[in-house]
């Protein structure tokens, strides 16, 4: 008996479809999408699609629970096979879809294809305005107010303002929905103000930094536009980095890195610490080290005592020595010290002896005392230079 088995194929039927790229479209706070939406029409029978064309409408909405509003339609002219769209920074600040169709006709009553594409919009930094509210003001997404107790911030991604202030704006029949308003809870709103670029005096709180309200842009202009701080837009004016220990002082010509290392782009200017000015007519002296330790010691017949050596180790004292020599004699500081005399390198006899010292001499380079451990304490030492009395 032979048996027969017929066998059938049954062929994948071919179909249209719209594709978006990227499957969600992406907005900042501001409304400023990051990647355009592409749409492409495909048809294809299993793995196999090729490009095709159709008739497109293309509608940016605004979707509450049931309700859908259009914000803004297009319908392609003629049949295309690829799309892109870009939502305008100044339009459609409501909108969270995008909902694509393509036809089969122009008078859009053949439906080949729906793509439903999400918009998602990052949640806006809270960012205090320090002014009181005024109509020629612009306010971007997320910053923020106080009124009359109450704290009001901008929700639109759209920068603007309305024509009342935010407490008769929410409070009236007809709200924009553009400000919302938070009770002032003191702490909840100390919280919200100090998350990001609180504003306390001129200075600015973001994160980890501590950062100066004023700077400069990527020009060298001034600007106060803190809001760009982390971009070359804005460069603080001071900066200091609570979590690593990094800042930045000078506009960011002088700079530090986590491991103190410091960084400067312009030529050291030593200021020099008259003593004369200090000591004025008295004969006698206890210098201050705190007050700084470059030292000129012209122009005074003073004794001036350095400080116990033992409170300020490893400390150097620069004393003025390049200058231009005349032939009228210029009269100098004697330089001692009350708790332990200073050690002067000997050239003669190769050995530090104690003295009072006074011009440092050197037409080369400025003299210097340090204080160095010698015998267990701490000691001031001299360079050969200075003059022995």
């Amino acid at each position: 008996m032979l048996l027969s088995e017929t066998i059938y194929l049954k062929a994948e039927a071919e179909r249209m479809w719209i594709e978006a790229n990227p499957g969600a479209v992406s907005v900042d706070a501001n409304n400023i999408q990051s990647t355009p939406l592409v749409i492409r029409l495909w048809m294809g029978e299993g793995s196999t699609k090729i490009s095709v064309q159709a008739y497109l409408t293309l509608k940016v909405e605004s979707v509450v629970g049931t309700s859908v509003t259009t914000l803004y339609t297009y319908n392609s002219p003629t049949k295309v096979s690829e799309f892109s769209y870009t939502i305008p920074a100044d339009k459609y600040a409501t909108a969270n879809r995008i909902s694509v169709y393509a036809y089969e006709d122009s008078a859009r009553t053949k439906e080949i294809d729906v793509k439903l594409v999400n918009v998602i919009a990052d949640n806006p930094i809270p960012f205090p305005r320090p002014e009181a509210w005024s109509v020629e003001a612009v306010y971007k997404n997320g910053e923020i107010l106080m009124l009359d107790g109450q704290v009001y911030m901008w929700m639109s991604r759209i920068p603007g303002n309305t024509s009342v202030n935010p407490k008769t704006d929410v409070s009236s029949a007809n709200p924009s929905g553009k400000w919302k308003a938070y009770q002032h809870w003191p702490l909840l709103s100390t919280s919200i103000l100090m998350a990001q670029f609180a504003l306390l005096g001129k200075v600015v709180f973001k994160d980890e930094y501590m950062f100066s309200q004023f700077g400069v842009d990527a020009n060298g202009g001034h600007t106060e536009n803190y809001r760009d701080f982390g971009t070359p837009a804005f460069t603080p004016n001071l900066m200091l980095d609570f979590l690593n220990g990094a800042g930045h002082y000078a506009k960011g010509n002088i700079y530090w890195d986590e491991y103190g290392r410091l960084y400067r782009r312009s030529r050291e200017i030593i200021v020099w610490r008259r003593l004369c000015d200090e000591i004025g007519e008295a004969t006698t002296y206890q210098l201050n080290l705190h007050k700084g330790t470059f030292i000129d010691t012209r122009y005074s017949n003073a004794t001036v005592y350095l400080p116990d050596p033992n409170d300020h180790p490893d400390l150097v004292i620069d004393v003025l020595s390049t200058f231009p020599r005349t032939r009228v004699p210029i009269p100098f500081c004697r330089l001692t010290c009350s708790h332990s005399p200073i050690l002067v390198w000997d050239k003669d006899t190769q050995k530090y002896v104690e003295a009072v010292i006074g011009d440092p001499t050197s037409i080369y380079n400025d003299a210097s005392i340090s204080s160095k451990m010698y015998n267990g304490v701490y000691r001031w030492f001299a360079d050969s230079n200075f003059l022995k009395y």
